[in-house]
């Protein structure tokens, strides 16, 4: 929970440290549900602080613990943060993969903010690949899911992508050159 607090605040030193912590009490408890929720934040904060390749390995021991578990919540959030961290890594086809291995569980156990957000990172993972199309797709899926359920954070994100996207298309349309 602490590790939480500081990832929210923005503090992710804090947010690692403290999921280390807790990864270290779970490991001498030998309690499997702290030791999932440790792994995915300490991945979460270390992907937040650049080490992806670290990030990688704590969010992998976190997907396995909640496929263990049968904790498909958790196992959708963790597939979310490998496709985030692949995305980050340059991998984007690897990303798509893991995100729609999160959205699939989202859906499938009736979570729509969650799948929301999926849609939403998916969307961003398609226009790095070059897809504006796909990419605009996911995104409206993410902001009529976001308008139905009444996450007004999620709508602003969407809304703010789409927005780039389209001052990025119109900033490259103007580029073009004009016959000499």
């Amino acid at each position: 929970v602490l590790s939480e607090v500081c990832e929210l605040q923005g503090d992710y030193l804090g947010s690692r440290d403290y999921a280390t912590l807790a990864l270290s009490l779970a490991t001498q408890l030998g309690n499997h549900d702290l030791a999932m929720l440790a792994n995915l934040a300490k991945g979460n904060a270390l992907a937040r602080l650049g080490d992806i390749e670290g990030a990688i390995g704590h969010q992998r021991a976190a997907v396995e613990i909640a496929i263990e578990l049968t904790d498909h919540h958790t196992e959708g959030r963790c597939y979310g943060a490998l496709g985030l961290s692949y995305h980050a890594l340059g991998h984007p086809h690897i990303a798509t993969e893991y995100m729609e291995k999160s959205q699939d569980i989202f859906l499938r156990i009736g979570d729509l903010e969650s799948l929301a957000v999926a849609y939403s990172h998916t969307g961003e993972t398609c226009f790095a690949l070059g897809d504006g199309q796909a990419g605009l797709q996911y995104q409206m899926k993410a902001l009529e899911i976001a308008q139905r359920i009444g996450n007004t954070d999620v709508e602003e994100t969407v809304l703010r992508s789409i927005e780039l996207r389209e001052d990025s298309m119109r900033q490259s349309s103007s580029f073009i050159e004009q016959p000499r």
